[in-house]
């Protein structure tokens, strides 16, 4: 069988949006993540729930953009419902729960939902410049220093190397 590449798909049912992440969720998957999520923010009365039985991993970008949304959700007024991650692999919840960030979601185990159907999102093509990548990049890795003290330590020199490309590029652009 061979090697597929990682993807976002959803279902919507009434009010709920079931995001399932195949494969690495990394930067570039994040993306597409922040496009889906701001769509579905549109929403407030949808739940999210994050079905990452077959997330095989997750970068800190990625991490710190479902951390961003999780945060929005609970600090939102009125307060909206958590997003829920479901089949999550233990290396994942040691990750979210490491980088401080669990408290944000609500976590749990459930049955495949076999009767989900799961469709891959429209294939739209993102065309962020590089100083949009970027900001992107350090806006998720602020939010995760945000939510969790310790995380400055963690990141201090990812943020610094990302504040200084930002400068760099913002420079030659002008």
């Amino acid at each position: 069988m061979g090697q597929t590449s990682s993807k976002i798909l959803v279902c919507l049912i009434e009010s709920s949006a079931f995001i399932k992440v195949n494969g690495k969720a990394d930067s570039a998957l994040s993306q597409e993540f922040k496009q889906l999520i701001t769509r579905l923010s549109s929403d407030c009365r949808l739940s999210v729930v994050l079905d990452l039985a077959d997330c095989l991993y997750m970068d800190s970008t990625f991490l710190g953009i479902l951390a961003r949304y999780g945060n929005d959700r609970d600090q939102a007024v009125p307060k909206l419902s958590a997003p829920m991650i479901m089949n999550a692999s233990a290396k994942v919840l040691e990750l979210l729960d490491t980088l401080g960030v669990l408290s944000v979601f609500r976590v749990t185990k459930l049955a495949e939902l076999r009767e989900l159907q799961y469709a891959e999102l429209p294939q739209e093509t993102l065309s962020w410049s590089k100083v949009e990548r970027t900001e992107h990049c350090l806006d998720a890795h602020r939010t995760l220093v945000a939510l969790s003290p310790e995380n400055a330590g963690r990141f201090k020199d990812v943020v610094h190397f990302l504040e200084e490309d930002l400068a760099r590029q913002r420079a030659s652009a002008d």
